[in-house]
């Protein structure tokens, strides 16, 4: 059947259901799933997710998660959290990082999407497997408990997966 409501409308048929605007393709929905400006592999949407995550952290304990959040589309993660670090243990002797990312990256990636409170420098972040240790991205030196204790933390993380 096809239906139209002035330049808007869809045709479906025992496969698929298209909806168009002004005569062209917006989406189609059948058993291929969802295609986004077409019909072709390029335009399927193969996987979308959304969701929570638990940050954590081995070296420096979270103590309070103010929000965190991924959406997952395609092979594509993107990270939020936003996080306060116990206080303690405030040494100087081991490195911080963040863990419990809930896709596994499928290489290493640097980024600079980290602001701690109080710290006056950029922070890298070196993200693998399902974490990230942080570093000074001045000089490479890896951050450490004493740096980041006590602190409230918002870090946005970008990356791939198998």
């Amino acid at each position: 059947d096809d239906a139209d409501v002035g330049a808007i409308g869809y045709f479906h048929s025992d496969n698929y259901m298209n909806f168009r605007a002004d005569g062209a393709e917006v989406f189609r929905i059948s058993d291929a799933g969802l295609h986004i400006g077409g019909t072709g592999d390029a335009n399927a949407l193969d996987d979308y997710e959304e969701g929570t995550w638990t940050p954590s952290s081995t070296n420096l304990p979270v103590n309070t998660v103010h929000k965190a959040i991924y959406r997952k589309i395609g092979d594509i993660v993107f990270l939020y959290c936003d996080i306060t670090l116990d206080s303690s243990p405030s040494d100087s002797a081991q490195a911080t990082s963040l863990a419990g990312f809930p896709f596994s990256c499928n290489d290493d990636y640097f980024q600079c999407n980290s602001r701690v409170a109080g710290l006056n420098q950029v922070i890298e972040a070196n993200i693998a497997g399902t974490g990230a240790v942080f570093r000074d991205k001045a000089d490479g030196v890896i951050c450490t408990r004493s740096e980041f204790a006590g602190d409230r933390c918002q870090h946005i993380f970008i990356y791939t997966i198998a």
